[in-house]
């Protein structure tokens, strides 16, 4: 995405929409990633690309399940 990385559209996605639900799909290694705000890596739930259907299912029912924080 040119101007900007997933983390900071996630953080500006949050300002916009308070209580939005945001999941990561990277193909980098978390050891590579940005951490913009200090905790950006752990505030998100992240997959590793490829990820499996199945675990981007579970991952997707996880949040529409649980309380909007």
């Amino acid at each position: 995405m040119p101007g900007m990385n997933g983390w900071e559209l996630a953080r500006r996605a949050e300002e916009g929409r308070p209580g939005l639900r945001v999941i990561v799909l990277s193909g980098y290694a978390p050891e590579e990633l940005p951490d913009l705000d200090g905790h950006a890596n752990r505030k998100y739930p992240r997959l590793d690309k490829p990820a499996p259907i199945k675990d981007i299912a579970r991952l997707v029912r996880n949040l529409l399940d649980s309380p909007v924080s």
